[in-house]
């Protein structure tokens, strides 16, 4: 399979795309809290894969907390 497929039909992609597009922009702990049944590390991989792919854009912010 290419990796578009791989993409599309990867489990946890569209439950975060989804709580990204119904809620907009999120912190971490926020998506997390959303997707209640994904584990930390697999949010991880693929919010990266998802960053990686251009389709959601991560923003670091060095201030805590940020503004």
């Amino acid at each position: 399979m290419g990796p578009v497929v791989d993409l599309v039909f990867s489990r946890w992609t569209t439950p975060i795309l989804w709580a990204l597009n119904e809620h907009g922009r999120q912190r971490y702990v926020e998506l997390q809290r959303r997707i209640t049944a994904i584990t930390p590390k697999v949010l991880t991989q693929r919010l990266r894969q998802l960053e990686r792919d251009g389709l959601v854009q991560r923003t670091y912010h060095a201030e805590v907390p940020p503004r």
